[in-house]
């Protein structure tokens, strides 16, 4: 690089520089592109004050708090990452988070910069993004997937450690009471700690693969053989002798950009089931995954491979689809059928309102069923395939993605 190129880089960052120290902001603070309000409540809400529970409150804690503060605004965009990734910026702003946003907003594009590292864990947080989707985990929700972010939107609600797009599996005797769940227990509530114990997560380039020791929904008590005390498995925190965690792994592997689908991850899903699981029961329900989406996503339908066209919900045995209001965002869900389950695997589709908007979620789950199988260890893997894009990009995807794996 000549002197020239150089100085003019330099004199460019020191005008962001000067912008942001005079006031003088000629770029939206509250862009999409670095802040969306239900992934900032949904990350920061345990210190904001409950009045704080409208978008628009929330774009104005972001604008006099969190930007100064350095909090992350956005699933795919991080003000103390962003400068960190790089060594100029490091030296121009130095926790000037407000200079640093306005740069990225600025410059990014033209100078091909990423608002964030999609390679390690910074600040307990991994990412992995490919063709403009990016996926998120972190150390709070025992890295279950917690953000999902499309066209500079934010999809997955990740209010408490229920929600998430995530593995769980119960019992339909038991139910939440013995309840692995991927990101949390019941007593982990909003907080930012959990009791899933997490092994590892490797991110590498369009992957991101995990293996975790799941919290139990609702503490237990093993009791006598393969039964299972939970009459006081509600109450928080837990009862001397109950367990908040699963003594067997849950592993997943999400890969983003498959069967040459650019708009289509698999979701592949690993379950140990050990041999102190309840023998007493009908079924092991399997989540692979329940996927908790945002409030906006308040529509839902089923694909109708026939036609290729998304119809009302009707049929939880057809894929499902979650959409907004305008079908300008959606997520679809395919799981292949052939897959090891005993009932024919099901697609459900739920919507929860709440008085706070970023709470309000729409649920959808992809659900295999075995019967009890005895006192052994057991191992079971699905794979489900999810569309994102708009409606019309979501039913193009889920007929070639089962056209590409009919079974």
């Amino acid at each position: 690089m000549s002197k020239i190129s150089r100085y003019m880089k330099m004199f460019v960052v020191w005008i962001a520089l000067l912008m942001s120290v005079t006031h003088v902001e000629a770029v939206d603070l509250a862009s999409p592109e670095v802040f969306d309000p239900v992934f900032y409540s949904n990350n920061h809400h345990q210190v904001i004050s409950h009045s704080v529970n409208t978008p628009e409150a929330v774009k104005q804690h972001w604008l006099t708090h969190g930007i100064d503060a350095g909090w992350q605004g956005s699933g795919q965009f991080h003000s103390k990452e962003y400068i960190a990734r790089y060594p100029d910026l490091q030296k121009a702003f130095g926790n000037n988070y407000r200079a640093a946003i306005q740069h990225y907003l600025t410059f990014h594009s033209s100078e091909h910069r990423n608002g964030l590292s999609t390679s390690q864990n910074f600040e307990g947080r991994w990412t992995v993004s490919n063709h403009g989707i990016y996926i998120g985990s972190s150390t709070r929700t025992g890295g279950a997937v917690d953000s999902l972010t499309w066209n500079n939107k934010e999809f997955i609600n990740s209010w408490d450690h229920g929600r998430q797009m995530q593995m769980a599996c119960n019992t339909n005797k038991y139910t939440e009471c013995y309840n692995p769940t991927e990101a949390g227990g019941v007593c982990d509530a909003a907080l930012q700690t959990t009791h899933t114990h997490i092994d590892w997560v490797h991110v590498h380039g369009n992957v991101m693969e995990s293996m975790v020791h799941p919290a139990f929904w609702k503490p237990v008590k093993p009791t006598s053989g393969t039964h299972h005390d939970c009459n006081y498995g509600r109450l928080c925190p837990a009862h001397h002798g109950y367990h908040t965690t699963y003594d067997y792994p849950f592993h997943k592997k999400i890969t983003i950009g498959t069967h040459e689908i650019n708009n289509c991850f698999e979701f592949v899903s690993n379950f140990t089931i050990g041999g102190n699981w309840p023998q007493d029961e009908l079924f092991i329900q399997m989540e692979s995954p329940a996927v908790y989406l945002t409030y906006e996503f308040s529509k839902q339908f089923t694909f109708n491979p026939s036609t290729r066209l998304a119809a009302n919900y009707h049929d939880k045995h057809l894929p499902v689809i979650r959409s907004t209001p305008d079908h300008n965002y959606a997520l679809g869900a395919y799981t292949p059928t052939g897959q090891d389950t005993d009932i024919h695997e099901n697609y459900d589709s739920h919507f929860y309102k709440s008085s706070n908007f970023a709470s309000t979620t729409s649920k959808f789950n992809v659900i295999f069923y075995k019967r009890p199988h005895g006192t052994g260890v057991h191992q079971y893997i699905y794979r489900t395939y999810f569309c994102i894009g708009t409606l019309n990009d979501v039913t193009s995807c889920l007929h070639q993605i089962m056209t590409a794996v009919p079974k």
